[in-house]
């Protein structure tokens, strides 16, 4: 079990225990990364695949993409686009939201708002509750 009584310096080793060292850890670091892959990294390696279905890949370059442009991800924008013309609001507000057109939802309350106790000391507030 290491403690700080048999910890050893790096430079105290020998340069062949450094690159093994050094070897361990970077295995270790390699392996780590991956189990730490993202979400995010997972969707865009299936979304940036080729389409297997060659019955939506020929509706695709019908609809006017290059073979090369069509990847799960155009198929999957494909998708939206006809749920959202077929009068699916949710996928219409999809693809909005996506290219940046999203309404602000911000609300902004212009007025004084009359508090009567804003000039009352805490003390003062204790003993109105208290009563």
């Amino acid at each position: 079990m290491a403690n700080e009584q048999n910890l050893i310096k790096n430079e105290d080793l020998t340069p062949e225990q450094r690159r093994k060292n050094a070897s361990k850890a970077g295995k270790a670091s390699a392996k780590k990364r991956q189990q730490n892959k993202t979400f995010k990294e997972i969707i865009n390696k299936f979304l940036d695949g080729r389409v297997s279905d060659e019955r939506l890949k020929q509706q695709m370059i019908e609809f006017g993409f290059a073979d090369k442009e069509v990847s799960n991800k155009s198929c999957a924008v494909f998708a939206l686009w006809r749920e959202a013309i077929q009068g699916n609001t949710k996928a219409f507000e999809l693809l909005r939201d996506t290219i940046g057109e999203k309404p602000q939802e911000k609300i902004t309350v212009n007025g004084k708002i009359n508090n009567p106790f804003s000039g009352l000391s805490t003390e003062e507030l204790r003993k109105i509750l208290n009563e």
